[in-house]
């Protein structure tokens, strides 16, 4: 009994130090650097079968050029827009992985910053209706934001990367709230 315990244990130990993430979850992390915007995208092992079923013909070629097939299918199913036209990346770049069962790129956008950007992720989509695609974006002021897209709704919009939206209706609400009690509680004009 002990000995069924100390495994149980030692299983959920080490399961609580691992990357919490599925075969159908990939994970991205945007910031900004060097007057560039940089995503980290990090892709479970399966991210090759789901090139091979957007691409059948990439079954049949050599490493090398299967790797084409790969940015080719990240530059169809990954897309960054502004004001409704894509923007292009400048560098995809390999980033060595710590885990053998995923893939790490690290691709570079020619933006200053994240604000009125539209991205659509819809990496592994096409393998199941369970994909889901993480982002975690560090903004400007030390802001976060994080969403997931999915196969129901693969896209997301900054509209803002240094204010949110709902703080100008918190400001000008505080506003005129400020003006209403100064005009509630002022004192009633003196009669003579």
């Amino acid at each position: 009994m002990r000995k069924i315990l100390s495994i149980l244990v030692l299983a959920a130990l080490l399961f609580s130090q691992a990357k919490a993430h599925t075969s159908y979850e990939t994970y991205a992390d945007f910031t900004l650097e060097s007057g560039h915007m940089k995503v980290r995208l990090e892709m479970p092992w399966t991210i090759s079968e789901a090139v091979m079923a957007a691409y059948p013909q990439s079954k049949r070629v050599e490493k090398a050029e299967f790797r084409a097939y790969v940015d080719r299918y990240i530059h169809e199913f990954f897309v960054v827009e502004r004001g409704g036209e894509e923007v292009q990346w400048t560098t995809l770049k390999d980033v060595p992985a710590e885990e053998s069962h995923s893939a790490i790129v690290d691709i570079w956008y020619p933006l200053e910053g994240m604000e009125g950007i539209t991205v659509t992720n819809r990496l592994l989509c096409n393998l199941t209706r369970g994909a889901e695609n993480h982002h975690r974006l560090a903004l400007e002021g030390g802001k976060s934001m994080e969403i997931t897209t999915t196969v129901e709704t693969p896209s997301f919009e900054v509209e803002d990367a240094t204010t949110p939206a709902w703080s100008w209706w918190l400001i000008g609400g505080c506003g005129l709230g400020l003006i209403g009690m100064v005009l509630a509680f002022r004192s009633p004009p003196k009669s003579e």
